[in-house]
């Protein structure tokens, strides 16, 4: 008896924590404000904190005058007049007497008959002086019995206004929850609000578990566990008891298998729990990243999977919608994991067949990525290397991403990829890409020998010339050509025109995408020879053939290309305006958002510099440095770091522009200065030397230029030679610096590579200041003013400002406003900040824009796009492009980037 009352006294009583709550306000605000509804209903996976959750919340209702009748639900519970006899304890225990008559007819009736029972419940509630009861009835997954939820729909639809119902189950109750959520007095909280934030964890783990753990860590478990409470508590269970295994931290979350508990808690709470048929599924699907229907029923060959499926989310069995697809599903991580080692410790030897089913079905659907993953999985060499070349390769290869493409042939035997030159051909693209040019080459190689081979075997057989066959091996060697043209850049420009038309002629008429390559390699080359408006032609000539292929990756490639060549020549304005059409393109839909507009905003970044708008050239730089970095293009990834440090150094910031050279550094050693040269590494990192008073090492930087001398290169030796300037220059040896600086600007000149001249017309204004020569650096200065206020260059002059302000000045008084772009030059050093002030008519634009315009426009700056403008201002998507256009017109802009400058100059926008 004694034992009973025990067990009974605990049923009835709200839990004891174990351990210190971490307060979770936002969850126990929502509970009080829907205690207010007839019924609650917190509905959530095992694990997720349902109890200490409303523990928490009643502990925190002391001071109101809320009453609790609490009931741990069992098994035993399924007989109706126990579970009603619990209840009705419950509620006396909780106000005395209040039961009472209610228990007499309980007990003293042999017939069960609920409508007494209430009524006579309801007549002592309404007697006593109770304002509110909460009657919380915890662990309700384990009421199976119909009967009970018939009596508790009856009890909802009677409950009087002072009683509230509180319901805490793994699963949803056979309960009318949808009517009661139309009517609004129903309240949910549901497992995506019971996971613990990265906050949380933090908390957890520092003020319960008393581990102090890094960031990373932190990191880690927030995404292994994706909040789940008791996933947290075991896991940092492990990190405080590693039980001999010796891992770092961060190694011991990623590997969860190091330890027994969390397998152990799936084990027996949830997958012992289930029955045989649940079982098989949840074993036989867990290999599935993503879950629908039509594919379990592939996979599985059963007619009913989303009936399955349907019950496993209402069961809250860890398998959670994906909002973003109606009718796909995935599991959680860690659940997924577990099931997998049951499946390949049990049953593996079904694996490899049921991989076939996957990647058969999601072939038929055209998805390769996913259809080429299961085949991997279940090591089909040969039709996985045939799906790889049939997915469009390497054309579509930005929708696929070149880390996954380079995963998926580096588990390919390498003698199957060796059989099929279609496949070294794509290898080498990807390494190619990645920086990796000696494996890339060895590729080329291969496929270079397999395609000749396949030659005179066609040759043997009697083939045609005009044959399909020999067309097709023709048209690969092309490609193999093109390839290899890229791989020897830099370091043969003649080889390189060579290769190029050799590939025009083997490539196919319609292979519009190679063909731009070879326009691009083209522009490389006279890149290097300083032919800016040779590049430029071949640039624009690559352009087109990768809008007819509809490459928009290449596409923007080569106008990030075309734009650096026009920069060369001086014009900035239509280089800044073909990379906003670029971007325009893009935002307007005419391409995906592709990586390779990292490339773009890098470019986009150098003209803002040169317009000295540091802030929005550092913004712009940094976005296509994580653009192409999440994408794993390191190529141009250098030029983006060099830009970042140029925009470092005018900015003072040493200790970065130093971190973003060394990262530059590393990048052109991978790729021998393809396409950004070393030389201007060197030249910034002299300038780097200079600013910090470090003549000496400045010096050996000049002397390591003479060492490494590029003589056919003639752009790569001009900027050799601007580096040993700057050192001459700073040692007062102005008269070896002219001896440099005369050809080079004769040079640039001749080429008409005005933005290059720019800079070298400065450093000889400051060579003839250091020899007191002032008449001829005034006539010098003065060319190079005419030059940029063309096209509106500022940091130049900023750059070389103590040099050159006392000419600018007198300049100023003897033009008389002859050059009024001296004012503008004027206006720069004045500013505190280095900023240009432009005289935009700041005072009319802000009158012309309306409040909502303006909320529009901060939005715009900050990157948020149409539709969520629209769902945050509360607007239709039609209203936000109104909007939109209103401010390009009142701002004489054209896009979004045009805009936000535009704004930042007239001080309307201020990005964080």
């Amino acid at each position: 008896m004694l034992l009973q009352k025990l067990f009974l006294t605990s049923k009835f009583c709200v839990p004891v924590p174990p351990h210190v709550l971490i307060p979770r306000f936002r969850l126990k605000d929502r509970l009080t404000e829907g205690s207010a509804d007839k019924l609650t209903l917190i509905s959530a996976p095992a694990g997720f904190g349902k109890t200490m959750l409303l523990c928490d919340w009643l502990s925190s209702q002391k001071e109101s005058p809320r009453s609790v009748a609490w009931i741990t639900v069992d098994e035993r519970d399924n007989d109706l007049r126990r579970f009603w006899e619990c209840v009705l304890t419950a509620l006396d225990a909780c106000i005395p007497g209040l039961s009472q008559p209610a228990l007499v007819i309980l007990h003293g009736s042999h017939e069960f008959v609920l409508s007494d029972i209430l009524h006579a419940l309801f007549v002592a509630l309404e007697k006593s002086d109770v304002a509110n009861v909460t009657l919380v009835l915890d662990n309700c997954q384990h009421l199976y019995e119909p009967a009970i939820y018939v009596s508790l729909i009856t009890l909802l639809e009677l409950l009087p206004p002072q009683l509230h119902l509180v319901l805490s189950t793994r699963q949803d109750p056979p309960l009318p929850l949808a009517r009661l959520r139309g009517y609004g007095r129903l309240l949910e909280i549901r497992g995506e609000e019971l996971r613990f934030t990265r906050e949380e964890i933090r908390a957890f783990l520092s003020e319960v578990m008393e581990l102090d753990l890094g960031e990373e860590v932190i990191q880690e478990l927030t995404q292994r566990t994706e909040g789940w409470i008791v996933g947290v508590r075991l896991m940092a269970f492990a990190l405080s008891h590693p039980d001999g295994v010796s891992l770092p931290a961060s190694e011991l979350v990623r590997g969860y298998e190091k330890t027994s508990y969390v397998r152990e808690y799936f084990l027996k709470e949830v997958f012992q729990r289930q029955p045989q048929s649940i079982q098989i599924f949840l074993l036989r699907t867990a290999m599935l990243e993503q879950l629908s229907a039509p594919l379990c029923n592939e996979l599985l060959e059963l007619s009913d999977s989303q009936d399955i499926l349907s019950y496993l989310v209402k069961a809250n069995v860890f398998l959670f919608p994906l909002h973003q697809q109606t009718g796909w599903y995935r599991y959680h991580p860690l659940w997924a994991q577990f099931l997998r080692e049951m499946m390949e410790q049990n049953h593996g030897y079904l694996l490899p067949g049921l991989y076939h089913r996957v990647s058969a079905w999601y072939e038929r659907q055209q998805d390769f990525a996913r259809a080429i993953e299961y085949a991997l999985r279940a090591e089909e060499w040969q039709r996985c290397a045939t799906l790889i070349e049939q997915a469009g390769l390497p054309s579509t290869l930005p929708g696929y991403g070149i880390a996954n493409v380079t995963g998926w042939l580096q588990r390919l035997p390498v003698s199957v990829i060796q059989a099929r030159p279609v496949l070294c051909l794509l290898y080498a693209y990807v390494l190619y890409l990645s920086d990796a040019r000696s494996l890339a080459a060895g590729w080329l190689d291969e496929a270079e020998s397999s395609l000749l081979v396949c030659q005179e075997r066609l040759i043997a057989m009697g083939q045609q010339v005009i044959s399909d066959p020999f067309q097709r091996v023709q048209h690969l060697i092309g490609v193999q050509t093109v390839y290899r043209a890229y791989i020897t850049l830099p370091d043969d420009a003649i080889a390189v025109l060579s290769l190029c038309q050799k590939a025009r002629q083997l490539l196919a008429e319609n292979d519009f995408a190679h063909r731009a390559l070879v326009s691009l390699a083209e522009s490389y080359v006279h890149y290097y020879y300083g032919e800016a408006e040779k590049a430029a032609r071949s640039a624009f000539d690559a352009s087109i053939l990768a809008l007819t292929a509809e490459h928009f990756p290449l596409l923007l490639v080569c106008v990030s290309s075309q734009a650096m060549y026009l920069m060369q020549q001086g014009y900035l304005g239509e280089a800044w305006r073909l990379l906003c059409q670029a971007v325009q393109n893009v935002e307007e839909g005419q391409a995906e958002n592709l990586a390779t507009l990292g490339c773009v905003y890098i470019q986009q970044s150098c003209i803002l510099y040169e317009w000295n708008q540091l802030e929005v050239a550092r913004q712009l730089v940094k976005q296509g440095i994580d653009a192409l970095e999440q994408a794993n293009i390191s190529l141009f990834l250098e030029k983006g770091y060099l830009q970042l440090a140029r925009i470092c150094i005018a900015t003072s910031q040493w200790q970065d522009a130093s971190a973003a050279l060394l990262q530059g550094e590393r990048l052109m050693m991978r790729s021998n200065g393809a396409y950004y040269p070393g030389s201007l590494y060197v030249d910034l990192q002299i300038q780097i030397c200079l600013a910090c008073g470090e003549v000496r090492r400045a010096a050996y930087w000049s002397e390591k230029l003479l060492e490494h001398r590029v003589t056919h290169q003639v752009y790569v030796q001009e900027h050799e030679d601007i580096g040993r300037v700057h050192v001459l220059l700073n040692l007062h040896r102005a008269e070896e610096a002219l001896e440099l600086l005369d050809p080079l600007a004769a040079q640039a000149s001749a080429q008409e590579r005005r933005g290059d001249l720019l800079r070298i017309l400065l450093l000889q204004v400051q060579a003839h200041q250091l020899l007191q020569q002032s008449d001829v650096a005034s006539n010098i200065l003065e060319q190079a003013l005419y030059i940029a206020q063309q096209e509106n260059y500022l940091r130049c002059f900023i750059d070389f400002g103590e040099y050159i302000a006392p000419l600018i000045k007198s300049l100023a008084n003897r033009s008389c406003g002859g050059l009024p772009f001296i004012d503008t030059v004027l206006k720069a050093f004045q500013s505190a900040d280095i900023e240009v002030e432009v005289a935009h008519p700041t005072v009319e634009i802000v009158s012309l824009l309306s409040e909502r315009e303006l909320d529009v426009l901060r939005l715009l700056g900050n990157g948020v796009s149409n539709q969520e403008i629209g769902a945050r201002l509360m607007v239709t998507l039609s209203t936000v492009k109104g909007h939109v256009s209103s401010i390009f017109s009142k701002l004489d802009v054209s896009n979004r980037t045009q805009a936000v400058v535009r704004a930042q100059e007239l001080g309307l926008l201020v990005l964080e």
